[in-house]
């Protein structure tokens, strides 16, 4: 399983400091792997580990931001577009696993 210090050591991350928040992040990530992906990936295969860590870090850096697409001054009225943070997820996938474990249409 993909834990902190596979992020730190092996992975070379640096966006998440520490390991609570990594480990929500993670179980997030395993998450939409599992989702996307036709069978069950092996978690303990680097490629996966390694795609694990990258979503982890594109939640860390969602969290803390969103396309503004409207505004509303009086009243105080804001929408936010999250969307395309799961096309940047995909993509990532993507980069990390081979096609064969994807669905189709992903």
């Amino acid at each position: 399983m993909t834990d902190f210090e596979f992020y730190c050591d092996e992975y070379g991350g640096t966006e998440i400091e520490e390991q609570e928040e990594f480990d929500r992040l993670a179980k997030k990530a395993r998450l939409f792997i599992s989702r996307v992906t036709y069978s069950e990936p092996d978690f303990e295969d680097d490629d996966v580990r390694s795609c694990l860590c990258a979503l982890a870090e594109i939640y860390a850096d969602s969290s803390n931001s969103a396309k503004l697409v409207r505004e509303k001054i009086d009243d105080f009225e804001a929408e936010y577009d999250r969307e395309g943070t799961e096309e940047i997820l995909m993509h990532t996938v993507r980069l990390y696993l081979p096609p064969v474990l994807l669905y189709r249409g992903f």
